[in-house]
Order: C-alpha cells, then structure tokens, then sequence
C-alpha cells in the first residue's frame, strides 16, 4: 500500500512538474478528473479514520473497501492526468478537511452514523460526477474511466445506504435514478 501511495504521490509531482504546459483536454473532462480525484482523496482520508474509529465490523469491511476502491480509481486518474497535464489537487480542500477534522472527533456509534451519513451522501454525489462524464465526456479515455466505474459506485452506495440503516431512502433514490435513465435515453 505504501508503495502505491509513493507512485501516486510521484505521479502528482511529474503531473504538477508538466502542468506548466497546458493541457489538451477540454475543460469539462479536466475538471471531472480534478473533482473525482479530490473527492477520491476525502472518501480515502474518511474511510482509513473508519478503519480505526467504527465500532462495526462490517462498516470497518466497509471502509477498508472504500480504501482500496477509491485507491485504485484515484491511481487511474492520476496516470491519465500525467498524459493529459492535467494538474491534480494535492490536499483535501478546506470543505472536506473540516468535515474530516469533525468527524475525528466523534467515537462510538456517533461515529458510525455520521460516517455512514457521509458516505450515502458522498456516493450520490460521485454517481451523478461519473455518470455525468460519461454521458457529456469529450475525452475518451477519462468518459471510459467514469463509465467503468459507475458500477462499483452503485454498489458503494447501495452498501452505505444499508449500513446507515437508510433502505427505504435507499428504494427512492434508485426509482430517481431509474427515471432519470429513461429521461436520458429519450433525448
């Protein structure tokens, strides 16, 4: 794992040593890679916290998966943006370091919930990210990137839905999407 995060952390530097020429990739699918790359760090940053902190199991399985997902996605992402020049942020954003530091601060099933709130909310928010690259991407490889990973974003969430206890909520959301699905498919 530490060797991954060494090559990640390597890529950024060569990427941000590139950025100085300017990118080719039109402006909508730089932002896409730069948004899912810094919301792939916060579901990181969150979910290790989970690892030691959660006091179920299945939500600590849950985090570990959340690590190793977003892991793998975010290295994706920043092997495309060194082609591309594609400059990645390189720290959390002030939004998603409060958000990290208030949940530090929480423990016991305080922490359970909030974590898990957040994870519903992060994963509706990362599906409507990818599935909007893969619908109006105009570069290939990183429209590609976000349609192969919707899947496992649907599955994160259906997961975070249930360990929040949310499956009603979870039924509503998935009629929403169904219905903007066909919506799509009639345009």
């Amino acid at each position: 794992m530490i060797r991954t995060l060494t090559l990640a952390v390597l890529a950024i530097v060569a990427t941000n040593a590139r950025a100085q020429e300017p990118t080719t990739v039109p402006l909508g699918d730089e932002c896409f890679a730069m948004k899912a790359y810094a919301e792939g760090m916060a579901e990181i940053a969150k979910s290790r916290l989970a690892m030691e902190r959660a006091t179920q199991p299945a939500i600590k399985a849950f985090a570990e998966q959340m690590v190793k997902d977003h892991t793998e996605c975010n290295n994706k992402i920043v092997e495309m943006a060194a082609k591309k020049r594609i400059a990645l942020p390189t720290t959390l954003d002030a939004v998603h370091t409060v958000a990290i530091n208030r949940l530090a601060r929480m423990s016991g099933s305080d922490f359970d919930k909030t974590y898990m709130m957040s994870q519903v909310g992060a994963h509706k928010m990362a599906l409507h990210l990818f599935d909007h690259e893969s619908c109006k991407g105009e570069d290939s490889e990183l429209k590609e990137l976000a349609t192969k990973t919707i899947p496992t974003l649907e599955q994160h969430t259906k997961m975070a839905f249930e360990l929040a206890g949310e499956k009603a909520e979870y039924q509503k959301f998935c009629k929403i999407q169904e219905y903007a699905k066909q919506v799509k498919n009639e345009k």
